[in-house]
């Protein structure tokens, strides 16, 4: 024997002996034979392979030449299988055309060493028109010659389509080959020291039943049969495998559409159909296979004549000729249709004859859900005169159409007792196979049996003195108390059933027996049931941004798995069983510890009230509570960092850089502190680091603001939008500073413009700077100011308005479509813009809302212009006219006005133009307005309208994050002002203060409040927010309160008040 690692499987400890033919392997094989022709009957190689691989006890060389030879690609030579001998270039060429099922193809063939006549001309002409075979030399192809392992491995790994390996290969083998022997090694098993000499018969099956599942046939995909196969099924094949990812199957009767479900098999080498809404009828049907690329597709449909539902057998299942003395009696039938399968008739189809001396015993018939008939009979009220063991009760059951019958004439025999349990099929009302969650349940028929093989019915209860089957004992191991069974009749078709429910959700997965006694039968059966939701292991992970004494909140990620190792989704983290019963959280130097449920922030831990004390290390535990945990106690800690101050200073809107008459310009700051996070407030601090709680004034203690400078000139002015610290209103003081919660307030939060009059001076400018500063020692005679940031200085420069100037109209942003979304009642289902009551006797209504010049939904249209150095110039509001080209996608409007410097005296007068939605589409805005020079010119620009859904995108404290308790904490304040709360939709457009409380119908912010601190042993301490955001109680002994405002899309954000 040559040397192989195919060393052909033994049995009884000797080699098998070829000697004596394929009588002997066939006699020894002929079950696999049968069942092999079964299954490849269908094309389930795939399946078989399948098979033959996940077996406990590995097939031999003779049981895969067995198989393979039912599949008609291996022969056997004159002495039988002779799996020792050498194999012919010839006879692998027929090996491969019925690997890749091609036709014989003897034109294919033009070598000249093979003639006409020889009896593999046809397969080597197909295989090589296939591309799967070579010749040996120009012209020549040498039938007889040998194949050796690499040629061998060659050529079926081609039919695989597999590509060639890099991987080195141990052995003998030559360069051309390697690529072709390193896949035939990995992917089917081949091992061999000399890959150059000749292979045997032997090692071809094993290969070639390797490589038998992974072959690629060529070619177009064809629908090649299509036949019915029950009265819901049809059955679809295919000359190859199809992609099932992308294949679609329909079945229509003539014209009609036949809905269907297909499941498509292993191989993807057929399909079975099954009708969903109705049976196959007498008929012609068509299947239409399609998602595949046409130039893929050679026949793509398969028609079948069917014809109705008829029924060829009715016999009783029952064995036995007798029947026991009971009230009931359940006897089972089994009616088959011409496709073998139980007949799909009613019970009313057929009739049952069942007398005993002049009584019908006949109680009814029925069909259960597996469709087997359920004959009830009576067989001991009126039976009195029929002896035991000698009298005969016949019954006789006829189909009504067809007169096809089953008869049986039984004895009476003794009182009913159970003497054998079994137990159906395990049912999942999920439609899977395992219970996964509460509510959920398994169940199962319990099929108890009398002394003679006939059914007994289901009684809730049973005495001494019943007739009937009595009542189960149901017990289900391992225990585990979610876990419920209850034996009942819950279907009432009179057969027990054991319903196994959750009555809350399980943490570990697995099978569990449940058995099931009742009198002389018992059973089991095993249910899966699979834990979902329930955390048997967290992970603590990383602060989401850095954490300083005295923040109100940080953010921890927390990441959770079931007991098989799945995470869990955040809204199953965030369950109240694993909020509230499972998971627990610990912290120290922290007010509290919580896992979010709502918002940006859900399913992360929240640490609330952080120590005032830097380099203070807060140590987080978290635990399973559950015997079932996998992951024990975790802790993580984290170290606080010193207390936040301003670092830098940006501008968040830039001004232009110059400015005509008549004209304003606006910019906008934003503080970050040491750690890149916005600030709006700053904290005085203390020698160590902390944040100051106490007096904002002594030795130690460090004051920061932001100090504003401003020069003006000829005519340019700077105006601050707000309320100064110093209590001004109007032009920047020369020099103002902003420290505590006025940076949020005034500094931060609102625009500043600079603006000019009617006439500007040739040269005029206007300079402001801002910059942080800090205070040591703040409030005594060593107090000391010095810059800690770089000057953040902007200049704007007078333009003579006599230049050219390049104009351009602004885009537009999308808009909402919200004039076709509106009703005038307060609410309609299908409309989205109605009238709203927005606080106690206040209405927005819903004319304002799509009224162009008044609503927040609108965009205002303004005109840009630039120098010939392309710098931007500010220029006057003056625009004429504003149409839309077509107005049903978008409305326009004009407004004028006066902007006002309040505090300064001075006004501009303005001419704005604004469009809304109308419905969804693209429109062009025609704008005509007044350049600096006084003339008219016009410009265009693009609008385009969704019809896309309001909703929140964003939302987040736009004023001030914590919010004096004195100040701001009263009865009578409203949050959504107090926070400056802005929500952002999906249009880009934002909703701020008093504009989202008017709005926030569309937005659905709610708030939920936290109280932080109160007095000690103090009891008053409610407080309340309405739906309109105001703070309608608040308690005497509370001290500090979070509110968080979380809109209907899951966004939210918290303010924190305290003193």
């Amino acid at each position: 024997m040559r040397e192989s690692s195919f060393l052909f499987s033994k049995q009884n400890s000797q080699q098998p002996k070829y000697q004596g033919g394929e009588k002997k392997v066939m006699k020894k094989s002929l079950s696999l034979i049968l069942a092999i022709a079964m299954v490849f009957s269908m094309f389930a190689s795939v399946a078989f392979a399948a098979e033959a691989t996940t077996t406990d006890t590995p097939k031999t060389t003779e049981e895969k030449y067995d198989a393979l030879k039912a599949l008609g690609i291996f022969e056997g030579d004159e002495t039988g299988a002779n799996l020792e001998g050498d194999m012919t270039r010839a006879q692998l060429a027929k090996i491969v055309a019925k690997l890749l099922k091609v036709e014989e193809n003897k034109a294919a063939n033009t070598y000249t060493d093979v003639p006409a006549d020889h009896w593999a001309a046809g397969f080597i002409g197909a295989a090589t028109e296939a591309k799967a075979f070579d010749g040996v030399a120009e012209g020549k192809f040498d039938p007889e010659g040998k194949v050796s392992y690499q040629q061998l491995a060659t050529v079926l790994v081609r039919l695989t389509g597999l590509a060639q390996s890099t991987d080195e290969v141990t052995g003998k083998v030559d360069d051309w080959a390697k690529g072709y022997v390193a896949v035939a090694v990995k992917e089917l098993g081949l091992t061999q020291a000399d890959y150059t000499v000749n292979a045997t018969r032997g090692v071809f099956v094993e290969l070639t039943f390797a490589a038998l599942p992974k072959v690629v046939i060529p070619g177009k995909v064809s629908v090649t049969e299509a036949k019915a196969t029950g009265v819901k099924t049809v059955e679809v094949k295919f000359n190859k495998a199809v992609d099932t990812a992308a294949a679609k199957l329909a079945l229509t009767k003539g014209s009609i559409a036949v809905a269907t479900t297909a499941k498509f098999s292993d191989d993807k080498t057929s399909a079975v159909l099954t009708l969903t809404d109705v049976k196959v009828s007498e008929g012609t049907y068509t299947v239409t296979l399609s998602g595949l690329a046409a130039d893929t597709i050679g026949t793509a449909t398969g028609t079948f004549t069917a014809e109705n539902e008829k029924l060829t057998k009715l016999d009783f299942v029952t064995t036995s000729d007798t029947l026991a003395e009971a009230t009931t009696v359940i006897v089972k039938l089994k009616a088959a249709n011409q496709y073998g399968e139980n007949a799909s008739f009613s019970a009313g189809a057929y009739t049952v004859v069942a007398k005993v001396a002049g009584y019908d015993i006949n109680k009814k018939l029925t069909r259960n859900d597996a469709g087997d008939l359920l004959l009830y009979l009576d067989t001991k009220s009126n039976t009195s005169t029929i002896q035991t063991g000698i009298g005969v009760i016949p019954v006789i059951v006829y189909h009504n159409d067809t007169r096809i019958t089953a008869s049986k004439n039984f004895t009476k025999g003794t009182a009913a007792f159970i003497s054998k349990t079994e137990l159906g099929a395990v049912k999942y009302s999920n439609g899977g196979d395992s219970i996964k969650q509460s509510g959920e349940t398994a169940t199962f028929d319990v099929l108890n049996y009398d002394q003679y093989g006939n059914i007994m019915p289901y009684l809730a209860s049973r005495d001494t003195t019943s007739d009937q089957g009595g009542t189960a004992q149901v017990y289900v191991s391992p225990y585990e108390s979610n876990i419920v069974a209850v034996a009942s009749d819950s279907n009432n078709d009179e057969v027990a059933d054991v319903k196994v429910n959750l009555s809350g959700n399980v943490d570990r997965s697995g099978e569990y027996t449940v058995t099931v006694y009742n009198e002389a039968g018992t059973a089991s059966t095993k249910i899966k049931v699979n834990s979902a939701k329930l955390a048997t292991k967290i992970e603590i992970g990383d602060l989401t941004s850095d954490i300083a004494a005295g923040d109100d909140e940080a953010f921890i990620s927390l990441v959770g798995y079931d007991a098989d190792g799945n995470q869990l989704s955040v809204e199953d983290l965030t369950s109240d069983e694993n909020t509230k019963s499972r998971i627990t959280l610990s912290a120290s130097n922290v007010d509290s510890v919580e896992i979010v449920k709502s918002g940006e922030n859900k399913g992360k831990i929240r640490l609330a009230g952080i120590s005032n004390t830097p380099q203070t290390i807060i140590s987080l535990t978290g635990y399973i509570v559950s015997p079932n945990t996998t992951g024990g106690m975790v802790n993580k800690t984290y170290t606080v960092k010193d207390a936040r101050y301003p670092d830098s200073i940006k501008l968040a809107t830039e001004p232009a850089k110059k400015i005509v008459a008549e004209a304003e310009s606006a910019f906008k700051y934003v503080v970050y502190d040491q750690y890149g996070k916005e600030l709006k407030t700053f904290a005085n601090i203390n020698a160590a680091s902390k944040v100051n709680v106490g007096d904002a004034t002594g030795t130690g203690i460090t004051k920061y603001q932001v100090t504003v400078t401003t020069t003006t000139y000829g005519g340019v002015k700077v105006w601050s939008s707000t309320d100064t610290p110093v209590s001004t209103k109007g032009a920047f003081p020369a020099t103002v500073s902003y420290s505590g919660s006025d940076v949020g307030s005034y500094f931060t939060s609102k625009e500043h413009k600079f603006y000019t009059g009617t006439s500007v001076a040739a040269g005029g400018y206007a300079t402001v700077s801002a910059v942080i500063e800090k205070i040591t020692d703040v409030g005594t005679a060593s107090a000391a100011t010095t810059e800690i940031s770089s000057k953040i200085t902007r200049k704007i420069e007078a333009f003579d308005s006599t230049k050219d100037l390049t104009y351009s109209v602004n885009a537009v942003s999308d808009l909402y479509a919200a004039v076709s979304n509106v009703t005038d009642s307060t609410y309609v289902s299908s409309k989205a813009i109605h009238s709203f009551t927005y606080d106690n006797g206040l209405t927005l209504s819903y004319t304002d809302q799509i009224n162009p010049t008044v609503s927040a939904l609108a965009r205002e249209v303004t005109v840009a212009a630039k120098d010939s150095a392309g710098n931007t110039v500010a220029v006057p509001k003056k625009i004429k006219s504003l149409t839309a080209s077509d107005p049903a996608v978008a409305i326009t409007g004009l407004a004028t006005g006066t902007s006002t410097y309040t505090g300064t005296g001075d006004t501009n007068s303005q001419e704005k133009a604004y469009v809304i939605g109308n419905a969804a589409g693209s429109a062009t805005l025609n704008v005509s307005f007044v350049t600096a020079d006084g003339n008219i010119s016009y410009k265009t620009a693009t609008v385009n309208v969704k019809n896309d859904a309001l909703t929140s995108t964003a939302i987040v404290n736009d004023t001030r994050t914590t919010a004096s308790k004195t100040t701001y904490g009263q009865v009578g304040q409203n949050v959504f002002v107090v926070f400056g709360f802005k929500v952002t939709d999906n249009y880009g457009k934002t909703y701020a203060g008093s504009t989202l409380q008017k709005y926030n119908y569309l937005f659905g912010v709610v708030f939920s409040v936290k109280v932080t601190e109160t007095t000690t042993g103090g009891t008053d301490t409610k407080v309340v927010v309405d739906q309109y955001g105001n703070l309608t109680y608040v308690g005497a002994d509370v001290v500090a309160f979070e509110v968080t405002a979380t809109t209907a899309s899951g966004k939210s954000v918290t303010g924190f008040i305290k003193d």
